[in-house]
């Protein structure tokens, strides 16, 4: 077997090669890095033009946001002003109809537009020397009626008027001087009752009102309760106390503002004591 011939060593570079290699390896990372560059520069001006787009749209979309709101602004403005329009004629034509009613009706009631008529009605009311109980409780149902004539005018005046506080404190004085006229009825009506020792209990109701006070006359273990039958008022006495010289008094009262805000519900709303 003839012996194997040795390999010939490999031929090293010569500078040449080497600098041709090198010189093309910077070449390409040169081309690469200016491709990077260019792609970069590319996609930036893309964004600029998309940024660019945007706030244009923006611009315009604004323009037309404003523009749609001024429009708006300028239709409600002229709503307003019809609509305020038409609430002064109707507002108008009711307080005349109002007053001829009155007028045709011969009330004594005061004009629950007219300060002057309702501070007028309530010293007339205060002076007066009435304390029966079916008077006071009568004049007491047309000051329910006063004070719903007064919510009802001031429902119908802006909140920001001038006058709204006043009438206000109207309707707490008309409040007040009920209570005021109600506790000096029922001291008499408790006085001549004991006094007649016949009959223990009064009862009276008008529209929006309930009354009725009882005096323990009797004295009585038996008696146990106690029914306002013309009221459909009724209560039990506790035992203890049926031995007492004691009154009881019952009040009811239909809410006004509660009335004035739920018409459709007004059996609803009492206020008893």
């Amino acid at each position: 077997m003839p012996p194997k011939a040795k390999k010939g060593k490999k031929g090293k570079k010569s500078k040449k090669q080497e600098q041709l290699e090198l010189e093309k390896k910077l070449e390409e990372a040169r081309l690469a890095e200016q491709a990077e560059q260019e792609r970069l520069e590319r996609e930036r001006k893309e964004r600029e033009e998309q940024e660019r787009l945007r706030q244009i749209e923006l611009a315009r979309l604004r323009e037309e946001e404003k523009k749609r709101i001024a429009e708006e602004e300028v239709e409600e403005a002229t709503f307003r002003q019809s609509r305020a329009a038409l609430l002064r004629i109707e507002a108008a034509a009711a307080k005349e109809k109002e007053e001829w009613t009155r007028y045709l009706a011969c009330s004594n009631l005061p004009n629950p537009s007219s300060l002057a008529e309702i501070n007028a009605y309530l010293s007339l009311w205060k002076e007066s020397a009435a304390n029966d109980m079916h008077t006071v409780i009568e004049e007491c149902q047309q000051a329910f009626q006063v004070m719903r004539d007064i919510r009802g005018y001031v429902a119908s005046l802006p909140e920001t008027h001038s006058s709204v506080d006043l009438f206000e404190n109207a309707i707490t004085r008309i409040r007040t001087l009920t209570s005021e006229k109600i506790d000096e009825m029922t001291a008499k009506t408790l006085t001549e009752i004991e006094e007649a020792k016949e009959d223990p209990q009064r009862s009276v109701a008008t529209e929006n009102i309930k009354f009725g006070v009882w005096v323990n006359l009797e004295k009585n273990l038996k008696t146990k309760q106690i029914n306002f039958h013309a009221l459909n008022i009724h209560t039990d006495l506790p035992r203890n106390l049926a031995l007492n010289p004691i009154a009881l008094r019952v009040r009811s009262f239909f809410c006004i503002r509660c009335v004035m805000l739920y018409p459709a519900y007004s059996c609803l709303f009492s206020c008893s004591s």
